[in-house]
């Protein structure tokens, strides 16, 4: 459902091709491109966290567990942003919000989710009934 919202709001701002259509684009890759960030961020730090507890000294550990967490933070910050630019624009051309859910963090972090599963056309759902 995302993926096609997407695509089809690609496909109004060609059709519209307005002056801001570039800026509109650039926007759109980039708010896809954080969310695959942001995921990619999630699934390292939590395989790091139970990898490195038993690879490095306690200190160490809370040191590298603390930046991987700056860094998740940081890119989650930036598909937020990212995502209320896309839902303006979802709006200026007609569109339901992207997103209309609450201002709860967690909930924008699982709409990136959503976002890259519909992009990876649901592998890893597909990877994880074929192994059960």
């Amino acid at each position: 459902m995302l993926k096609n919202t997407i695509i089809l709001l690609v496909q109004e701002i060609a059709n519209s091709n307005t002056d801001k259509s570039k800026a509109e684009f650039r926007i759109l890759e980039e708010f896809v491109d954080n969310a695959i960030r942001y995921v990619s961020a999630v699934t390292r730090m939590e395989s790091q966290v139970e990898i490195l507890r038993f690879r490095l000294e306690h200190s160490d550990y809370m040191a590298e567990v603390q930046r991987l967490d700056q860094s998740r933070r940081s890119i989650h910050n930036a598909f937020i942003s990212r995502l209320k630019v896309v839902n303006r624009i979802c709006e200026s051309h007609g569109f339901a919000p992207l997103y209309q859910g609450s201002d709860n963090r967690y909930d924008q972090g699982d709409l990136a989710f959503q976002i890259v599963n519909e992009f990876s056309g649901n592998r890893l759902r597909d990877v994880i009934t074929d192994e059960s």
